[in-house]
């Protein structure tokens, strides 16, 4: 078979200029932006849940040290979801700002931005199959 068109826009872990990476928001604003598609990364819980995380640990894209912080260089796979949810994945990316772009987004978003959180693989294929 022959394959289309070459994609123009992939959001890779959603929009992460634009929004915390693999959370809601960032999926949702590469969607806005009409991205071709989408990617992420999976872990799977210590009780079995997929969820979307990059890194090995939660360190860098959650409050783990605060939450949990005799367990932040446990690897993501050892905590349970019940766990994760505990988590605020958004916080990390207004305080750090990765891509200088905070200022750009309004408060509206700068909100939502505050308030992300860890996401299931069935959060992300209900929102991309949306």
């Amino acid at each position: 078979g022959t394959l289309g068109p070459a994609p123009a826009l992939i959001g890779h872990r959603g929009a992460p200029m634009l929004a915390p990476e693999n959370t809601q928001m960032s999926f949702e604003k590469m969607i806005e932006f009409g991205g071709d598609g989408l990617e992420t990364d999976i872990t799977i819980s210590y009780d079995g849940v997929p969820f979307l995380m990059h890194d090995r640990t939660l360190r860098r894209t959650t409050n783990v040290n605060e939450a949990f912080p005799n367990r932040s260089s446990e690897p993501a796979a050892m905590f349970t979801w019940t766990e994760l949810e505990m988590l605020n994945a958004g916080a990390w990316f207004l305080m750090r700002d990765p891509f200088g772009t905070v200022a750009s987004l309004t408060q509206e978003d700068q909100g939502r931005a505050q308030n992300q959180s860890i996401q299931t693989l069935r959060d992300f294929l209900d929102l991309a199959n949306r």
